[in-house]
């Protein structure tokens, strides 16, 4: 992969980001449950990733070795996706966050001393942002070190763009049952387009 093609990679992750406006779309839009939307970017990322890997093409961004697996960006979404509809919104905000901005900076920062204790600070300013308070700091510490362990483990086949999210989510939704999460940070627009 060259230099072009990482930062495709790592420009690719941050547009992730735009999915938490999922929350700001209207329950329904003219009679149609918001809910449509991953459900449809489920099927057609399926589809063309089915066709892409039959004939074993290499589009922009991938790395050779997913030339014949299922590539990173299908785990990327697909992670997303899951996030939306089955996780709390603090938490999927959080790991999408995560997801988005820690795995790039692990990746141009890989091999520097001060990599690590670096992400897990960003980690914890990206928990901070999603909706985790002060008072939160167990849920801050424990999603930025979950999300940076995650993302430096993680091999095929349980690609990081996976483990990364729903793990990290499944640490904070573990935690969720002893203490309170905090409230939503993004709110539907119901009545401003529909």
């Amino acid at each position: 992969m060259d230099v072009d093609d990482a930062y495709l990679r790592r420009a690719s992750h941050t547009v992730g980001a735009c999915a938490v406006m999922y929350y700001a779309l209207p329950e329904d839009m003219y009679g149609v449950p918001r809910l449509i939307i991953p459900a449809l970017a489920v099927i057609l990322t399926t589809a063309g990733e089915f066709a892409r890997r039959r004939k074993g093409a290499l589009i922009p961004g991938l790395r050779d070795f997913e030339r014949h697996r299922i590539a990173s960006f299908y785990y990327y979404g697909l992670s997303i996706v899951l996030l939306l509809l089955l996780a709390p919104q603090v938490v999927a905000i959080a790991c999408i966050l995560l997801m988005a901005f820690v795995d790039p900076f692990m990746g141009e920062t890989r091999g520097k001393v001060w990599s690590l204790p670096a992400a897990v600070a960003f980690g914890a300013f990206l928990m901070y942002a999603a909706g985790f308070g002060p008072e939160h700091w167990p849920y801050i510490i424990a999603g930025a070190l979950t999300a940076v362990v995650l993302e430096s483990v993680s091999h095929h086949p349980l690609d990081d763009d996976y483990t990364m999210s729903l793990g990290t989510a499944l640490v904070l939704m573990t935690m969720s049952r002893f203490t309170e999460l905090p409230g939503d940070i993004i709110h539907s627009m119901e009545g401003v387009w529909w």
